[in-house]
């Protein structure tokens, strides 16, 4: 064997073509062209933070619920929505329509009994001095903040809604974290949009407006992406719960059905603007469900 039989095969810039037509006439290979200049890395676009930082404590309440009748009872239970069927109930409501002094027209109680204490209720305001529809009585939280908060019905006609101004915040309940606490305006409006299709209830309800558009107490400006759950008023502000009725939905015992949505969903917003939240839609559905009578 001769040193050019086991030379390497002739460079060709076409694989599939014979090595040997690939070399010039005095049979030497052709110098492979100079290899093009390492183009720098791509750098990676940065995408904005659409997560948002995950609550202090753990949150009470699912992002999803449905409200269904007690069989056998005047009360309601409130059930997590799941798709793997019915789940437990987490808290029960009891009403009562026609209350005496002192007692409350609504009760959201602790646990899945009534028997449980009270964690929050709401009462029709005794004179309605200012459009006051509702006062709902919120667990104290040692901080010197008022336990009550008025829920106002706005009249633009032929429009309603509902508004209320609560503390957001996840301070500490001690109270030595009050700055990380700030007041904010909250409106419900009626609507039939796609939020509201999103519940699978009826096709009209309401969704709960953020008015602020500044990022929540605690949290920075550069490090807030208002993404949320991807849904907006016409006039630009955050939906961050929404509710429908869910009496044909969810059968005969189906009563109504909520969601948190975006800022809503994330906790930032605290606990005690959720239990605000659940309260003002439970006073406007029982006030609904009277007026059907």
């Amino acid at each position: 064997m001769t040193p050019e039989d086991d030379a390497p095969p002739a460079y060709s810039r076409y694989p599939d073509q014979d090595p040997s037509a690939a070399a010039v006439p005095d049979g030497r290979p052709p110098i492979p062209p100079s290899p093009a200049p390492a183009l720098p890395p791509r750098s990676q676009p940065t995408s904005p933070q659409t997560s948002f930082p995950a609550p202090s404590t753990p949150q009470k309440f699912p992002v999803s619920w449905t409200l269904y009748r007690a069989p056998g009872s005047g009360a309601f239970l409130l059930k997590a929505d799941s798709s793997n069927g019915a789940s437990p109930p987490l808290f029960a409501v009891s009403q009562t329509p026609n209350p005496s002094a002192g007692q409350p027209n609504l009760t959201l109680h602790e646990g899945p009994s009534t028997d449980t204490p009270a964690l929050a209720t709401g009462e029709r305001h005794k004179t309605f001095t200012g459009g006051i529809h509702s006062v709902i009585s919120l667990p104290g939280s040692g901080s010197g903040i008022s336990p009550e908060e008025p829920l106002r019905t706005l009249v633009s006609w032929p429009h309603i809604s509902y508004a209320f101004d609560i503390d957001v915040g996840t301070a500490d309940p001690s109270g030595r974290n009050l700055g990380r606490l700030r007041r904010e305006t909250f409106e419900w409006r009626h609507s039939a949009g796609s939020a509201i299709a999103w519940l699978g209830a009826a096709t009209t309800g309401w969704k709960l407006l953020r008015l602020s558009a500044d990022p929540p107490p605690g949290l920075k400006a550069e490090e807030w992406s208002f993404s949320g759950g991807g849904e907006f008023s016409s006039d630009g502000k955050e939906i961050v719960a929404v509710w429908a009725d869910a009496r044909r939905s969810q059968g005969p015992d189906g009563c109504m059905k909520f969601k948190f949505l975006g800022t809503g969903a994330s906790g930032v917003l605290g606990e005690r603007w959720t239990i605000m939240a659940i309260m003002s839609a439970l006073r406007m559905w029982q006030q609904g469900e009277i007026a059907r009578r």
